[in-house]
């Protein structure tokens, strides 16, 4: 069975993806270096022309009240 490997940045505090799909954060709203993505270079100390933006965990808090609040109530 292969492996697939989930980018660390789907987990990222600052993490989005832009009006054509592709992922893009506070430190590359361009898009995300290929070598994070693919978790060759894992992104929680400073790369090259990230602003001084690193990877920030997002709150599982924040997760858990958008399925909450975005639930219909019975």
């Amino acid at each position: 069975m292969k492996k697939i490997k989930i980018p660390l940045c789907l987990e990222c505090k600052h993490f989005y993806k832009n009006e054509y799909e592709e992922f893009c954060c506070k430190a590359f709203p361009e898009g995300i270096p290929n070598e994070i993505i693919e978790g060759i270079v894992i992104h929680t100390k400073p790369y090259k022309k990230d602003k001084g933006i690193q990877f920030e965990k997002k709150p599982v808090k924040s997760e858990i009240n958008k399925i909450i609040n975005g639930a219909k109530r019975i």
